[in-house]
């Protein structure tokens, strides 16, 4: 168990030290909450995106015969899928929290004015 998270433990330190960083850029530019936001999505994605990866390379190892990477990747693909699962626990908790982020944001229409508006106005 210590040297699969010897093994599992660099992944960890990247995905902590990218979270830590997006996190206080985010914060710092726009708002805490927009910081919480983008980082759930930004890790939605990233552990998807690893998750299969690193499935990827578990099942090209698996074909070769190479004991040592099948376990190396399938560590990783399990560490990015519990990543993953609690990406999506803290986003729930988020939104259960902060209601008006379930949501999207609906993009305005913007109503351009001219100065032959006053003339000739504008059919809808």
């Amino acid at each position: 168990m210590v040297a699969w998270f010897v093994r599992i433990l660099p992944l960890l330190v990247v995905l902590a030290v990218l979270a830590g960083v997006v996190y206080l850029v985010m914060s710092w530019r726009y708002s805490s909450n927009r910081a919480k936001e983008t980082l759930i999505h930004l890790f939605t994605w990233l552990n998807l995106v690893l998750t299969v990866l690193f499935a990827l390379g578990a099942a090209y190892a698996w074909g070769e015969g190479n004991r040592f990477v099948i376990e190396l990747f399938v560590g990783f693909a399990v560490t990015t899928l519990v990543a993953l699962a609690i990406t999506r626990i803290c986003r729930r908790v988020f939104v259960a929290h902060h209601p008006n982020y379930r949501f999207q944001p609906e993009r305005a229409e913007t109503i351009q004015h001219h100065w032959w508006d006053a003339f000739w106005p504008p059919k809808r």
